[in-house]
């Protein structure tokens, strides 16, 4: 269940912080106590919820860490650690490419880009022309050289 990078303990405390990883880990359990084959397929977060509308996606908007239609950002942590984004469109052929394979990896890994928190909410600023007001309540560390 847990990756190379990931301990057990790690999973847990991630899903504390995101509900959905809760359902995941479940779903993992009960895949483990099976005799199915399967591959997890890690991918990180959806590139798409931060170029909507502008960019075609199926997905409906979700908000986390930048709100870029509401001028808003509240960065995790420091801000400073690599975070995985990959657009949906490219998830979908690296799965129909991963089907047709005979042997599946316990875990399968697909990269779209790799930046901090902060690279994406100065990619974010430059893109809009603007700045997003940060949420230093919720350790938001990111300070724009517009600011």
């Amino acid at each position: 269940m847990a990756s190379i990078h990931e301990s057990k303990s790690d999973l847990f405390r991630h899903a504390a912080l995101f509900p959905i990883v809760k359902g995941k880990l479940a779903a993992v359990q009960k895949l483990q106590s099976t005799t199915l084959e399967y591959t997890l397929v890690s991918n990180g977060f959806f590139m798409d919820y931060y170029g909507l509308p502008r960019v075609k996606s199926y997905l409906q908007p979700f908000v986390f860490a930048l709100d870029i239609a509401q001028n808003a950002a509240a960065i995790p942590g420091s801000g400073n650690t690599p975070v995985v984004f990959t657009h949906t469109f490219d998830v979908a052929k690296f799965v129909a490419a991963l089907v047709s394979q005979a042997d599946w990896p316990k875990r399968s890994v697909i990269i779209g880009d790799k930046k901090t928190w902060n690279e994406a909410l100065s990619i974010a600023e430059e893109t809009k022309g603007s700045s997003l007001s940060c949420n230093r309540a919720l350790r938001c560390s990111h300070h724009s050289a517009r600011h």
